[in-house]
């Protein structure tokens, strides 16, 4: 089994999205300012996925949810508008917000 998450630094995360958002798209700041939260958000969830290390069920969701941050952010980021970025940004944190409330959780 890899060691998760295999990027572990929001700089990690910002140089891979940042490479497939185009150079000289009109809205390429606004792109970059996404790419930046989902960065951030990858590396809390792979900290609290890491936390979870004795619970497995808790590890692989926040692992799950880890994987489709990445996906978006490598494959949607650079055509998604600002009604898509915002409702996958809301999914990705209500989903966060469901891991850590579910019960035996230890995170209410």
């Amino acid at each position: 089994m890899s060691a998760f998450p295999p990027l572990e630094t929001v700089g990690e995360i910002e140089r891979l999205f940042e490479a497939g958002i185009p150079k000289d798209g009109p809205d390429r700041d606004q792109r970059l300012g996404w790419a930046s939260q989902l960065a951030q958000l990858m590396v809390r969830v792979g900290e609290l996925g890491q936390s979870y290390a004795t619970d497995l069920v808790m590890a692989a969701q926040y692992e799950s949810l880890w994987w489709n941050i990445y996906g978006f952010g490598t494959t949607e980021l650079a055509i998604a508008g600002p009604t898509d970025f915002a409702k996958a940004w809301s999914g990705f944190t209500q989903r966060h917000e469901t891991i850590s409330s579910t019960p035996g959780s230890g995170a209410s």
